[in-house]
């Protein structure tokens, strides 16, 4: 979660850690063992604390970080220091493909986020967002985008995104995953959060 108004995927990523260790091992859950023991999974829950902390989008420094990296697009000359530690650390990794979390709206948002052009892996990145849609009911029904999917520029352009910088310079496919219209909702309905994210996190992951 990278702006830290956006709650609901901080709560997410925390609840599927905890799916993967509880269910590690057991009888009927031979999916979540597979992905345990034979993938690499990295989990960052919240990209933002400070943001969090005092409620609102931006850092403690009134900097958007999904608009601060700066490539293939950033505006951006100064990256903040969430920035700079989360881009060496991808850098020193060969990730393949991500999602991060977003609250806002219900969709799944595939590069390019900065231009209308079509990336040279277009044909994939669809399939790629609907292995998430296709498991959250709400998102793949919501009406806005068929099948709850878009490329990034056609919703709206932006520059300095997460996902762009990812796809750009790491060769690892980021999406960014809306996944609840209510950015900050009350705890009373993470639960329901969490049935509708379950399954797209373990067919997103696997």
């Amino acid at each position: 979660s990278i702006h830290g108004d956006e709650v609901v995927g901080m709560v997410m990523l925390m609840n599927f850690a905890y799916y993967l260790l509880e269910n590690y091992g057991q009888p009927g859950m031979e999916d979540v063992t597979d992905l345990v023991d034979n993938y690499e999974i990295h989990l960052i829950p919240l990209f933002n604390p400070d943001g969090n902390a005092a409620h609102q989008r931006s850092n403690s420094n009134g900097v958007d970080l999904n608009r601060n990296f700066p490539l293939p697009a950033g505006t951006h000359t100064i990256q903040e220091a969430e920035t700079i530690q989360f881009m060496s650390y991808s850098s020193h990794h060969q990730f393949v493909h991500s999602a991060n979390m977003h609250g806002g709206a219900l969709v799944m948002n595939y590069p390019w986020d900065y231009t209308y052009a079509l990336t040279p892996d277009d044909a994939m990145m669809p399939f790629l967002a609907l292995e998430y849609s296709t498991y959250n009911e709400p998102m793949y029904n919501d009406g806005l985008y068929p099948q709850g999917i878009v490329r990034g520029a056609v919703w709206y352009v932006v520059t300095g995104s997460l996902q762009d910088w990812s796809y750009d310079q790491t060769d690892c496919v980021d999406i960014t995953a809306e996944i609840s219209n209510i950015k900050w909702p009350s705890a009373s309905t993470l639960a329901g959060f969490w049935d509708d994210n379950r399954e797209s996190l373990m067919h997103y992951a696997k």
